[in-house]
């Protein structure tokens, strides 16, 4: 899979049922459908997220093409006191992290000890020589 931001390829980092597409440049992470829901493991909150969601017609961010099927993405913006903007494929086919965002969206959606709980487990994805890497060939060149 490409980057979506800097267009170099992307690798995979695996645990148990979540596999997490991470470009090592830019430090984005691509979760596919129900990856973050996955993450939040508590469906109430993770629908929490995802109600508080608003579409921005108008961002100051350059609109990015989905890493699956192309298409430019929407910009969604959800969080309380800090606003996060994230990137969602309009067929639903996952969304796009910039670094730092993610984190930002576990603090929002989850109560502190469950957030500093799945903080922890990505941080053993991240740095973990355990945590299977593997490397994934481009598909498609950008357009």
């Amino acid at each position: 899979m490409i980057c979506p931001l800097c267009k170099k390829p992307m690798i995979i980092l695996e645990d148990d049922n979540i596999e997490i597409d991470y470009c090592t440049s830019c430090e984005g992470i691509w979760l596919d459908a129900n990856e973050l829901e996955l993450l939040f493991a508590d469906e109430t909150a993770y629908n929490k997220v995802i109600a508080a969601g608003e579409v921005l017609e108008k961002s100051s961010e350059r609109k990015r093409r989905c890493p699956g099927c192309r298409k430019k993405m929407i910009k969604i913006q959800v969080g309380g006191e800090q606003q996060i903007t994230y990137d969602a494929c309009p067929q639903g086919e996952g969304i796009w992290l910039d670094k730092g965002e993610l984190d930002g969206i576990l603090k929002f959606g989850l109560p502190e000890r469950e957030g500093m709980e799945i903080q922890r487990f990505l941080g053993t994805m991240f740095q973990s020589p355990d945590s299977k890497v593997s490397d994934e060939s481009p598909e498609r060149s950008d357009p």
